[in-house]
């Protein structure tokens, strides 16, 4: 926590030291556009975890109150955008922890659960 994140990513295609990794599919680019996106000004101070191991189920954790579930990585821009919005909701008020479902742009929701972890 503080100064680094967790970066949890898919099984490699190939690793040799000295070499660049090699993942299976088009992971790579959405290694690249997960790591930019959470070090943006506005992600990168909260983000202690993000895992893309599996492409469509990525999700971030952040202040270590919100499981942000991406789905995949199209839009991501817009499911931040959208995140940040419900981080507002009175529901989290109290410091209260939840997941919040940005897989489906046009209809996220939350779920409040105090007991979440970000392993």
């Amino acid at each position: 926590t503080g100064d680094y994140i967790k970066l949890v990513l898919p099984d490699p295609k190939s690793a040799i030291a000295g070499q660049q990794i090699e993942f299976r599919d088009d992971m790579l680019d959405v290694a690249l556009r997960a790591v930019s996106a959470v070090l943006s000004d506005v992600m990168r101070e909260g983000t202690g975890v993000l895992d893309i191991s599996d492409r469509f189920g990525i999700w971030i954790g952040f202040e270590d109150r919100y499981k942000l579930m991406l789905g995949d990585i199209n839009d991501i821009e817009l499911k931040l955008t959208l995140a940040f919005e419900i981080m507002k909701d009175e529901a989290f008020e109290g410091g209260n922890k939840g997941t919040i479902y940005l897989e489906n742009t046009g209809s996220p929701s939350l779920i409040i659960d105090n007991s979440i972890t970000f392993e």
